[in-house]
C-alpha cells in the first residue's frame, strides 16, 4: 500500500501520521488518513497510533478510513500512558469520545459507539467514497457522505490540500479535499421530433429526464431535469417548432453558479389529419385527409405559413334548396384562415378538394355543389370523377360548403301489354299525368302541322262510301220513278 496522510493542520510538523508516537497532545482537523498499513504486529493503529499523558488528542473533520483491515483499531489507537513509554500497553479507544472528536468518518468506529452516539457526535462509518482511489485520488465524489458534514468552527485556512476553496455550499466537508459542487458542463440533451396534436405534458413526457453534469475534477452525474418553454404557450394545434429549457433539479451539495443550461428544439411533425371541428395549421402543397373518411384536401404550394383549416361535417337531414336532388357522398362546411387573421385569400394556387360518393351510385351522374351565402343556392360545380378510388376532384379558389350531390331520376312508366279486355293506361306525353289510352279522341288536340290519327281517317272513308251507296240508291229510285212514269202515259 501506498501511504496516505493529508491534511490542512496540525500542531506540530509531522512527517508521518501512521506509525509514529505522538508526544505532546495533539489536534488534527480536516486531515484525510487513508491506505495505511504496518509490516509487523497486530497491525493496530496503522492509520493513526497516539499516546498522551494530560491532554487527550482533539480530531475533528477528519477522515480515517481504510487502513489496515478498516477495523477501529487498525484505522485509530490512542494509549494513555503515564509514564509516557512506548512500551506501555496497548489499550483500545475508551475515554469519552465527545471530549476530543466530532465530524468524522471513521473506519469501524460503530463498534464502540451507538447509533445515536454516533449521530450526535456527527461521525461515520461510511466509505467516504473517494473519486478514484485505485488511481490515488482521495478527493470526493459527488455521492460521498463526507460533503457538508464538517464543523466550521474546526474549518483551517481557506483553502483545501488542493488548493480548492474551502466552503463551497455553506459548510465545510469533512477531509483533506473539498468536494467542488459547481457544475462546468451540461450534457445529454437531443433535438426532437414529436408527432401533432401532443399535449405539452406528453412532449415533456419524451424528453430527455436526466442530464449528464461535468464537475471539476472531471466527475460525472446524471440530474434529474424539468423542460419549460422558451417562447410562446404551447398551441398543439400549431406546427411551429417549440424551444425548450432544462431546470436543473440540483441536489443539496451540488452548485450551478455560472447558470449552465441545456435548450432544446421539438420540431412537431406533421400527421396530415383534418378531425372535425378542430381549427388547426396547415402546411404548403400538403395533402391532408378528412378524419374517418377517404375525402382530403390537397393545400396550394404557395399556402402562406401559419393557415389554419377547420372542417365540420354537415348532417345532410339539414340541408335545404335541393329539393330536387338526393345526397350522394360526403358534405363539409370549411374554413380557411390566413395569417392575417381573414378568409380572403392570399394564395394565387388552388385547394384540390377530392370529396367521396356513396357505393352503389352512377358515377357519371354524382357531381359537386357549393353553397351560395349570398344568393342562398347551390351551385353546380362539376368535378372530375375518379371510379377506382370513388371520390370527385374538384379545383377550388376559396371554401364555403361542399358536398356531392345526385339529381332525383323522374319515374318511367311501365306500360301494361294490349289485350281484348279495355283500354291501355299509360302516361300522356304532354301531361306526364296518368288518363285513358290516346285512342280517346277527347285526350287529343289536333295542332296546324300534326298528321291525324290513323282512326280519324278510317271513319271519314266509311261516311264517304255510305254517303255514295246513299247517292246511287237515291238515283235508282227516282230513275224507276220515272220510267214508271212514261209507261202510264203510253
Amino acid at each position: 500500500m501506498t501511504p496516505m496522510h493529508l491534511g490542512e493542520s496540525l500542531d506540530f510538523e509531522l512527517k508521518m501520521v501512521a506509525e509514529n508516537e505522538i508526544q505532546e497532545s495533539v489536534s488534527l482537523y480536516s486531515m484525510t488518513i487513508t491506505n495505511n498499513d504496518v509490516t509487523q504486529g497486530s497491525g493496530f493503529g496503522a492509520g493513526v497510533s497516539l499516546a498522551y499523558r494530560e491532554q487527550p488528542p482533539r480530531i475533528f473533520n477528519t477522515i480515517i478510513w481504510g487502513n489496515g483491515g478498516n477495523s477501529l483499531e487498525e484505522n485509530l489507537l490512542v494509549r494513555m500512558d503515564s509514564e509516557f513509554s512506548l512500551q506501555s500497553e496497548i489499550a483500545p479507544l475508551e475515554m469519552n469520545p465527545a471530549e476530543f472528536m466530532s465530524n468524522l468518518i471513521i473506519g469501524g468506529i460503530d463498534a464502540l459507539l451507538d447509533e445515536q452516539e454516533l449521530r450526535e457526535l456527527m461521525i461515520f462509518s461510511d466509505d467516504p467514497m473517494f473519486l478514484a482511489p485505485a488511481q490515488g485520488d482521495y478527493r470526493l465524489s459527488a455521492h460521498s457522505p463526507a460533503i457538508d458534514q464538517g464543523n466550521n468552527g474546526f474549518g483551517s485556512g481557506y483553502s483545501d490540500v488542493g488548493g480548492n476553496t474551502r466552503i463551497q455550499n455553506g459548510k465545510i466537508d469533512i477531509g483533506a479535499f473539498e468536494f467542488q459542487p459547481n457544475i462546468v458542463s451540461l450534457s445529454g440533451g437531443e433535438n426532437t421530433n414529436v408527432t401533432f396534436g401532443k399535449t405539452l405534458e406528453e412532449i415533456t413526457s419524451l424528453l430527455p429526464q436526466k442530464l449528464t453534469a461535468e464537475l471539476p475534477s472531471g466527475e460525472t452525474v446524471d440530474l434529474p431535469v424539468s423542460w419549460e418553454l422558451e417562447n410562446d404557450p404551447y398551441d398543439p394545434t400549431s406546427l411551429k417548432s417549440l424551444n425548450v429549457q432544462g431546470v436543473l433539479d440540483l441536489p443539496d451539495h451540488i452548485t450551478n453558479t455560472n447558470d449552465i443550461s441545456v435548450s432544446l428544439t421539438v420540431t412537431i411533425e406533421d400527421d396530415y389529419l383534418i378531425s372535425y371541428g378542430v381549427e388547426r395549421e396547415v402546411g404548403s402543397g400538403a395533402h391532408y385527409y378528412i378524419q374517418g373518411s377517404n375525402s382530403s384536401i390537397i393545400m396550394p404550394t404557395d399556402l402562406p405559413e401559419a393557415t389554419r383549416i377547420k372542417v365540420e361535417q354537415v348532417n345532410p337531414d339539414n340541408i335545404s334548396h335541393m329539393d330536387d336532388y338526393v345526397v350522394a357522398g360526403d358534405i363539409y362546411e370549411v374554413t380557411v384562415v390566413y395569417p392575417d387573421g381573414t378568409s380572403e385569400p392570399l394564395t394565387h394556387g388552388d385547394f384540390i378538394l377530392n370529396l367521396h360518393y356513396f357505393s352503389g351510385l352512377d358515377p357519371e351522374l354524382v357531381e359537386i355543389y357549393y353553397y351560395d351565402e349570398g344568393t342562398n343556392k347551390w351551385v353546380l360545380k362539376g368535378g372530375q370523377v375518379d371510379k377506382s378510388e370513388q371520390f370527385i376532384t374538384l379545383e377550388v379558389s376559396h371554401f364555403s360548403t361542399y358536398g356531392v350531390f345526385q339529381k332525383r331520376q323522374e319515374q318511367t312508366p311501365v306500360e301494361k301489354e294490349e289485350d281484348n279486355e279495355g283500354p291501355i293506361l299509360g302516361t300522356s306525353p304532354s301531361s306526364g299525368k296518368v288518363g285513358k289510352d290516346s285512342t280517346n279522341e277527347k285526350n287529343h288536340e289536333v295542332k296546324d302541322g300534326e298528321a291525324l290519327p290513323s282512326t280519324a281517317t278510317n271513319s271519314y272513308n266509311w261516311l264517304l262510301v255510305g254517303l255514295l251507296m246513299l247517292l246511287i240508291g237515291s238515283s235508282i229510285f227516282f230513275w224507276n220513278r220515272k220510267k214508271q212514269s212514261l209507261m202510264g202515259v203510253h
